[in-house]
């Protein structure tokens, strides 16, 4: 009843004051090019489009490790109440996002973008980008840790193991889509675009990637080193912990 009552009045209060903002954008407003160049309105809808993006993200790799469980590990007891978890969220989101989406298209459509436009646009592009590109490399390095470890201990994957296998590839799989879709959009424009190849985001996003993906690597090999000079020296803890080097 709760839920029911927030939808109805929720439905009811964004309807108005939408139709009455995209009445201000319609063709018969003679400012109709400034009300579709309004910083605020790109933020509502980027806003949205990122919000909305982020929630499918997360229920579908929700989604799909529950499925890839009953398909290749132990099935779930319950894949009515996963199902429930997951594809309502899914859904709903799904229409949002494809319906700001479509605003957002058929703004730049009609009135080309602005320097303040285009960077509110690139917020959102590089936020995803970053976010589920940050976790694609995650998973990918978690699922390479436990196939080695698979691979170099004695009886191999052992009792319980396909889980965590089954859920980095889960993640991988969305992380992977989510990515690639979002950055071919951005190199697309890049390449057509003088404004966006030297725009400030794209090069924060680019050198932060760099820095990033340099530090854990560093860092990592550091750690190698570490215990590959320890088991030189005979000081190794590698025997008494079980892992592997």
């Amino acid at each position: 009843s709760t839920s029911g009552a927030l939808m109805l009045v929720g439905a009811m209060v964004w309807t108005i004051h939408w139709i009455l903002a995209q009445r201000s954008v319609s063709a018969s407003n003679p400012g109709a090019d400034q009300e579709r160049l309004s910083v605020l309105r790109k933020f509502l809808i980027y806003g949205v489009l990122l919000v909305s993006a982020w929630q499918i993200f997360f229920a579908l790799s929700q989604l799909l490790r529950n499925i890839f469980l009953s398909l290749f590990s132990t099935p779930l007891t319950d894949m009515g109440q996963a199902l429930a978890d997951t594809v309502p969220a899914l859904f709903v989101y799904s229409i949002a996002w494809l319906y700001y989406w479509r605003v957002a298209y058929n703004d730049n459509l009609l009135t080309a973008e602005d320097t303040r436009c285009a960077t509110v646009r690139r917020w959102y592009f590089y936020l995803i980008s970053y976010g589920t590109l940050s976790i694609l490399m995650f998973y990918t390095a978690d699922l390479g840790r436990r196939l080695w470890e698979a691979a170099t201990r004695a009886g191999g994957f052992g009792a319980g193991a396909e889980s965590p296998l089954v859920s980095d590839v889960a993640w991988i799989v969305v992380a992977a889509t989510f990515w690639l879709s979002h950055w071919l959009i951005v190199q697309r424009v890049t390449s057509l675009s003088e404004d966006e190849q030297r725009s400030v985001l794209r090069k924060v996003y680019l050198y932060f990637m760099v820095f990033q993906t340099l530090s854990v690597t560093v860092t990592s090999l550091a750690f190698f080193l570490n215990s590959v000079l320890r088991l030189i020296l005979g000081t190794s803890p590698l025997g008494s912990s079980g892992e592997s080097l």
